[in-house]
Order: C-alpha cells, then structure tokens, then sequence
C-alpha cells in the first residue's frame, strides 16, 4: 500500500551457510549475495524494479567475544559442544544474517480480487525468469509467503522474494543428487522424492501450479479464507507429511478428470442471504475463480 512507502524490512534470520562458504572477507554468504547480484540485474533493466527486493544494506551479524568480533552461528554458540555433533552434522551451519530491504510488500490474502491475483503471479513468473536469464539463480521455493505484492493508487504489482533456498542454476543442473527444499505444499513431486535428477525451472513452475490450485480452494482474499476455514479438502493432504504429499499430487495429476474433480472444490460464495453479498456479485465471484480454473488447466 501507499503506507509502505519509506518504510524498510527488517528480516531476520538464521540461514544455512555452512563453514565452507564463508567469506569473510566479502561476508557475502547465500541470499545476501544472490540479492546482490540480483539488484545489479535490476540496475541494468529497470523493468524488472519492484519485481524483486532491493537490498538496502545487511550482512552477517558479528558478536563481541572475549575482545574479537566473531560471526554469531550455531558453532561460535555451542563452542566446544560441537564436539558432540556428528562429524557431519549440518546442526552447526546456520549463522544469524540481517538484511534490510524494500520495498515492503503485502500478502497475497490481503489481495481483492481474481484479476489483481493473476497480475501479481504474472510479474513473480516474470521476476523469476529474468532473475534465472541474467543471474543465472534457481528460485527453488515458490510458495504461498514468497510471492508478494505492492500497490500504488489503481496500480498492483507482483515481487518474488525470500532467496534463501536459490541456488546457483548451472550448479544445480550439474547435481543431480537427492534434494529437498522448499514449502511442503507447493514442493514439486520430484523434489519431495528427492529424487536423483537436476532441479530446473520446472519444479519451480508445478510450484506455481500448485500455488494456484491452493488459492483456488482456500480462497484468494482474507474474507474467502475466513469462509472456507477448517473445511474438508484434498488440497489438506499437500500439507499433511512428504509421503501423502506426493501420492496425492500424483493422484490429481495422473488424469484429467482426477485435475477436474479438484478444481471442482474451488471457492464458492456462501448462500446469500438476505441483506448480503448481492445475487450479481457473487456470480462474478465464481465467474472469476471458473477463470482461474481455466488458467489452471491450460498450464
């Protein structure tokens, strides 16, 4: 909203980085350097500006240890207690990262309509493309909390954020090892298998897929949530634990009538009564989610 403006977002954080990618010298670790990267992609094709977070400024956050400035993880905590961790143990690699960032988005709930909806996504599959084009950067975790929007007067526009999972594209075509990360709902099937092929953009596009299918269902705008809270739906078992996640995305997926009988679970106004929702208003209510439907299975 027009309230954001000048306003700046704090995130906060405990990120996996692991002792082998510290640089000290740069500090530059993970999401600090991808955004980096990302915003001199920005610079050079303003079009993309608003689409993406520009990082104002952050780093890793230091702490004053008997005189020395330190880096505040897991293992500068622990000290000599990870002794006790497994030779391997991933437990120890997350160091706590600040960034400051803007513009400050909005969540996707607070959005009004089908049509403001379709736009956000469009700008988020533009981000994303541009950011894989030129910075060769895999977004790796579309989900529900990292695609936002901004608006300004009449005007709504879409952002990706939250790179903290991206990793680097030719990288992860030349690893084809077992991978799995993301946000359990919108996780495409190969990666909640962790199955032993290369992560592309199109586990980040049946990501958008499945995104789009949940905000079918669950409704779009905070009123439509409200509505179908605590409802019975299939959408339920993405959520549940990677197994049921995985037979019931291929259950949908293995048919069209299966993808249909989904879709037919779609938001829909309750029964208007009297001094309610008008009869017209809630038609175009449901015209607008048959739209999204129809999106949906052209993809």
């Amino acid at each position: 909203s027009t309230g954001n403006q000048g306003k700046v977002l704090i995130k906060d954080s405990w990120s996996y980085l692991g002792r082998h990618q510290v640089q000290e010298r740069s500090g530059e670790l993970g999401e600090i350097a991808f955004l980096t990267k990302i915003n001199q992609m920005v610079d050079e094709h303003p079009e993309f500006a608003g689409t993406v977070p520009r990082l104002e400024d952050g780093g890793i956050v230091r702490l004053d240890v008997n005189g020395h400035l330190a880096i505040d993880s897991v293992e500068t905590v622990l000290g000599d207690l990870c002794r006790h961790l497994p030779k391997h143990s991933s437990d120890y690699a997350y160091t706590h990262v600040r960034l400051a960032m803007t513009p400050v988005g909005t969540r996707l709930r607070e959005l009004r309509s089908v049509a403001e909806l379709v736009v956000v996504i469009s700008d988020a599959l533009q981000a994303h493309k541009a950011v894989l084009d030129h910075c060769q950067i895999l977004h790796r975790d579309i989900s529900e909390n990292n695609i936002m929007f901004t608006r300004s007067g009449n005007n709504i526009h879409g952002m990706l954020i939250d790179f903290d999972n991206a990793v680097d594209a030719n990288a992860a075509r030349n690893r084809s090892g077992p991978v799995c990360t993301g946000t359990l709902p919108f996780m495409s099937v190969n990666n909640l298998r962790k199955a032993k092929v290369a992560r592309t953009a199109v586990d980040d596009m049946e990501s958008i897929l499945y995104l789009l299918i949940w905000l079918g269902v669950w409704g779009i705008t905070t009123e439509h949530r409200e509505q179908t809270r605590g409802k019975d739906r299939r959408v339920v078992n993405w959520s549940m634990d990677v197994e049921t996640a995985i037979d019931s995305k291929r259950l949908t997926m293995s048919s069209e009538s299966n993808l249909k009988d989904l879709l037919n679970e779609f938001y829909t106004p309750p029964v208007s009564e009297l001094g309610s929702t008008s009869q017209a208003e809630d038609d175009g209510i449901i015209a607008a989610y048959d739209d999204l439907k129809d999106i949906i299975e052209e993809i």
